[in-house]
């Protein structure tokens, strides 16, 4: 039940996403990524701080856990570095163009997951990767 959830739920990111790059291209026409981000941020903050306030267990268990701020910190940097920098590629190539570029994250998602928990790689893994980088190559091209 938790795995074809999980899937559901990277399918309708997946679906969310690709509608988000096309409509991100058209608003960002008009402002510039990092108002973009603030006014993400207002609304995220609007519409999230219900649910945190309800419930902030989690927050609380991870912030006075043994590095929990570290990580959280490192997280929110990495996540909003990534919302900049794509938001500024679709302004610089287009939203189809900026996707197909970004698809190879997986490749760094295997990386980090090696570097930092020690997850090991298999052949059928490194065969998907390079295939990705192949791929984004190609487009480059």
């Amino acid at each position: 039940m938790y795995v074809s959830m999980g899937i559901t739920y990277a399918v309708v990111a997946s679906i969310f996403w690709g509608l988000a790059y096309v409509i991100d291209q058209r608003v960002l026409s008009s402002i510039r990524p990092v108002e973009f981000m603030f006014i993400s941020s207002l609304v995220g903050t609007v519409a999230y701080a219900p649910f945190v306030f309800y419930n902030c267990s989690g927050i609380i268990a991870l912030i006075t856990s043994s590095n929990g701020w570290s990580w959280l910190i490192a997280s929110l940097l990495a996540s909003n570095i990534a919302s900049l920098a794509i938001l500024h590629s679709i302004i610089k190539v287009n939203a189809t163009v900026a996707s197909f570029i970004e698809i190879s994250y997986p490749f760094f998602v295997a990386l980090f997951c090696y570097m930092l928990y020690n997850e090991t790689f298999n052949v059928r893994l490194i065969i998907g990767g390079l295939m990705t980088i192949v791929g984004v190559l190609i487009m480059k091209a």
